[in-house]
Order: C-alpha cells, then structure tokens, then sequence
C-alpha cells in the first residue's frame, strides 16, 4: 500500500500499473493480482488504507469545540506527506472512473454526517438557530481546508488557522446568547 500511494503521487492514475507497482514494492505481479483484479481496485485499496478507519463525530457539548476538534482531525489527516501526493491522483480519477467517484462521495458522505451531527445537536441545544442550512455550513468549513490543501499551499497546521475557520463561518449562526 506504501509503494502505491508514492507512485499514486508520483505518476497519477494514469501511470499507475501493476508491473510498476510490483517493480516498486518487491512484490510479484501474481501476488497482487491475487487481491487487486485491476489498477483502479489496488489504487482504491491504498487510498481507503492511508485514511484508516472512520471516527465517530466529536461530542464535547459544545458547538465550536467540536468542530474545532473534528477539523483540526480533518487537517491533520490532509497534512499527512502521503496525502499531498494521494489525494490530487484519487481527484482527477473520480472525474473519470465511476468507482472512484463513487468512494470519494462516500468518503465525503463519512465527513458530512460527523459535521452534521456536530450541527444538529448544537441546534438542539440552543446554540445555533435552526434554520441555518447545515449544508452550505459544512461546505463553508471545508472549502478553506481543501483549497489551503490544493490550490494555495499553505500550511492547514498552522495554529490558528482551524480555529478561524470555524469561528468565521459558524458565528452568523449563533444564538445571540452564545
């Protein structure tokens, strides 16, 4: 999974083989086409092994908390080395593989309902009015992480920077009181 997670960034999807990935790791060709009928499914694998097992949502009892809690996870997993040379590669597949876009729509389904639940109970409890849209408000935290990540280069670890993401799209929202 190492080696196809380097080569993922090295060469994309379309450079990626089995006879290369074979080469790169040490592994016979016949060992992986065991496990990994196609190139799309070996990529998939390696992808879905980087990010691990899911976790569930934070629940501190406090909105900006957990949020605070779930992003800074959320930014500590892009800012992983594997992950800026995965996640461009695994993109520009979901565009044109169905199998691919359909894991990354999982994987975003994963994150959004971790937020979602954050939102909700922090409707339930008072702390942000209920007719906030939860969708534009999940969009609006992630947007600034992924755009940091792709486009800008900058540091998504950089203290701080979560944190103002959170205080700047969740504080129209709030309850007066809060």
């Amino acid at each position: 999974m190492q080696a196809v997670s380097e080569l993922l960034g090295e060469v994309g999807i379309r450079g990626l083989s089995i006879d290369l990935v074979a080469q790169t790791s040490g592994v016979g060709r016949a060992t992986i086409y065991r496990r990994w009928k196609t190139v799309p499914m070996l990529a998939l694998s390696a992808f879905e092994f980087k990010l691990g097992p899911g976790l569930p949502a934070p629940d501190h009892g406090d909105l900006r908390t957990d949020l605070v809690h779930l992003y800074r996870r959320f930014a500590k997993v892009l800012g992983q080395e594997d992950w800026a040379r995965m996640l461009p590669a695994i993109i520009e597949a979901a565009k044109r593989d169905p199998d691919f876009e359909a894991m990354l729509a999982r994987l975003d389904q994963e994150r959004r309902t971790n937020s979602l639940a954050i939102l909700k109970r922090a409707q339930g409890r008072g702390e942000l009015h209920e007719k906030a849209n939860l969708d534009w408000i999940i969009d609006a935290l992630s947007g600034p992480l992924y755009y940091r990540f792709l486009i800008a280069g900058g540091s998504i670890g950089e203290p701080g920077f979560v944190e103002w993401v959170v205080d700047a799209v969740i504080q129209p929202f709030l309850h007066e009181e809060n």
